[in-house]
């Protein structure tokens, strides 16, 4: 799986859990990246090519 910050930016590898009860996404990066910050968008990719949005979140 991977995850975009920056609408131009390139996806990074991910781990990403989802917690249905609470609402939560949570996603640990795979490498740092620099610049993230509370109110940004995440978006998660996956599927076959990579390329299907899987979840969206805003960055807490």
């Amino acid at each position: 799986m991977t995850v975009q910050v920056r609408a131009h930016g390139r996806p990074v590898p991910a781990d990403v859990t989802v917690d249905d009860a609470a609402g939560t996404l949570h996603a640990v990066l795979r490498q740092p990246l620099r610049g993230l910050a509370a109110g940004q968008s995440v978006v998660v990719y996956g599927g076959d090519d990579g390329d299907r949005v899987l979840a969206q979140a805003t960055v807490a």
